[in-house]
């Protein structure tokens, strides 16, 4: 039964790799309860955790904050990948209320860190059934360690013995799945879910389910995903919450939320492309189908694999912004941001050796003499061509950068080479300077982009999408409230700049789409509950930079203008 049920596990997407495998007897793993002890009046903390637990110095609880988990109490299972680190969460309503009186979820975690020749799909089929199960007996009666501040409760780690690995049981916890899934979604609901996480959106909701999905729903959705989408794949069974808010749950990294205490949609639903639904429905119809079968390879393959160039035509995009905003620095920050970092979604290249010398040059005076790039010299011309792939969906973001001098955009006529990159991008990321003079700035823009003669909208507006990017955004923030506004609601942290919003309503007269990102390319240091400035002047009062700084929202403007040229 072992090796037939492997089998059949394998012929799943997001199995692949466990065909002819040594499986290991079973999982490791740690474990962490975040709640409260009922007679406590101190707030919810991590009140159990085993030795090697990520959960306390990660601040996980700020990951699996559910939105206002206002809504009514329910049980709710979380399934979260971060890299090889994967987590299954049970959420459920604890016995004592919060700080506040309001009540609360107690969170009960186990924590696998995956190797790397194992699927998460094993994974959560595993642990998620097991996490389940779990509930306040893990910590409540136990004697807390008298030595910890506050109430504390050392658990064990789980062992292999604890999460043996039963292939006959996952395939029944499959196909229960697979039953619970044909019975509450059906195909039409399920292959436009696939189809929307097939072209890269994220935070996608339904509203056709009435109770959160079980375990082996969750599991099930996985399977024929193909196997690099499952390994990296979040999932919420069900928001508590009574507001969707879908920026914060795209920039929290959840893929799809199922259900939701929040008002249905009424927005109308992202345009998408014929292949991709038919995508989706061919992998809904084989996850769905009632013959209990082994599923073909071409089932169960993403449209990466068979859609011809669809993901693979690169999107192409245009970085561009007056004198001084800060366009160079961006651009390599952003290079080695996703160059040294494992980011969940893209991945970056340069796509010649001047471009790679350039950055390598940049490299060497931010991270090794600490200072910023030289301002570009008049008449000096470098080309700077660089992709960025979607891991997921395997879609191309060509992002190109002429690094001109800032004169040389308020020259008598526009540069045509410049003029031509910016009329042939089919979305635009604007950088804006917000401590120059914003009336210098509203100049140079109208300059630049009045003289285009672009396809507009009967108003004369650009109708192509525009990520406009505040640079330098590092020195409006004061402390970690203003750093949490700068990415949840980029609106309300920018909203008493008076001179900056000037310009901000004059580029919506020009332009029908737009969306505002603060930027920061220098970053900032969060410690301690406080924000630390990595811009210094020295003894000659030249600006420089510590290295050790954290960039914010580099990616998002890439990630919003690819989400909105694929609707």
């Amino acid at each position: 039964m072992t090796d037939s049920s492997q089998d059949v596990l394998a012929a799943w997407s997001a199995f692949q790799g466990m065909s002819n495998k040594l499986l290991p007897a079973g999982l490791a793993c740690e474990r962490g309860v975040f709640g409260k002890e009922p007679v406590a009046t101190s707030d919810f903390h991590w009140i159990a955790a085993s030795p090697k637990f990520s959960g306390q110095s990660a601040r996980l609880e700020r990951e699996l904050v559910l939105g206002s988990e206002d809504g009514p109490a329910r049980d709710i299972l979380v399934w979260r990948s971060r890299g090889d680190l994967h987590q299954a969460v049970r959420c459920y309503p604890a016995r004592a209320p919060d700080a506040s009186g309001r009540s609360g979820l107690e969170k009960q975690v186990l924590e696998w860190r995956r190797p790397a020749d194992l699927p998460a799909a094993l994974g959560a089929a595993v642990l998620l059934p097991v996490v389940a199960g779990l509930d306040e007996s893990a910590w409540s009666g136990q004697t807390p360690d008298p030595m910890a501040e506050g109430f504390f409760v050392p658990l064990a780690s789980l062992t292999v013995d604890d999460l043996p690995i039963r292939l006959a049981q996952i395939v029944s916890t499959l196909e229960d799945g697979r039953r619970e899934l044909r019975e509450t979604l059906g195909i039409d609901v399920l292959g436009e879910l696939y189809a929307r996480l097939l072209a890269g959106q994220r935070a996608i909701r339904l509203d056709q389910l009435d109770a959160p999905l079980s375990a082996a729903a969750l599991v099930a959705l996985l399977a024929p995903l193909e196997r690099k989408v499952a390994d990296e794949l979040c999932v919420i069974s069900w928001l508590p919450s009574s507001v969707f808010d879908e920026k914060r749950l795209r920039n929290q990294g959840w893929d799809l939320v199922l259900g939701s205490d929040a008002a249905a949609s009424r927005s109308s639903s992202r345009r998408l492309d014929s292949r991709l639904l038919d995508a989706g429905m061919r992998l809904a119809d084989a996850l769905l189908a009632e013959a209990i079968e082994r599923p073909t390879r071409d089932e169960t393959t993403a449209p990466a694999q068979d859609s011809g160039d669809l993901e693979h035509t690169p999107a192409l995009l245009s970085l561009w912004g007056p004198s001084q905003s800060g366009k160079t620095v961006f651009l390599a920050q952003l290079y080695w941001h996703l160059s040294n970092t494992d980011h969940p979604d893209w991945r970056i290249r340069a796509r010649d050796g001047d471009s790679v010398e350039f950055f390598h040059r940049l490299r060497r005076r931010i991270y090794e003499n600490n200072v910023f790039p030289k301002a570009t010299a008049i008449g000096t011309v470098e080309k700077i061509v660089c992709d960025l792939e979607h891991k997921r969906t395997g879609q191309v973001a060509r992002i190109s950068l002429e690094d001109r001098a800032g004169g040389d955009f308020t020259d008598k006529d526009l540069i045509d080479e410049v003029k031509q990159r910016l009329l042939d991008a089919k979305g635009l990321v604007l950088l804006l300077d917000p401590t120059r003079d914003h009336q210098a700035i509203i100049g140079e823009l109208a300059y630049a982009f009045d003289k285009l003669g672009v396809d507009a909208d009967r108003d004369g507006r650009d109708t192509r999408p525009v990520a406009v990017c505040v640079t330098k955004a590092d020195r409006l923030i004061s402390g970690p409230e203003d750093y949490r506004a700068a990415i949840d609601d980029p609106a309300g942290f920018l909203k008493g700049e008076e001179e900056l919003t000037q310009v901000l309503n004059n580029l919506r007269n020009k332009f029908t789409n737009t969306e505002l990102f603060p930027v920061s390319a220098a970053g900032i240091r969060l410690g301690f509950g406080a924000t630390e400035p990595v811009v210094f002047y020295d003894e000659e009062l030249l600006p420089r930079i510590n290295s050790e700084g954290e960039p914010f929202n580099l990616v998002a403007p890439i990630d919003w203008l690819v989400r909105k040229l694929s609707e």
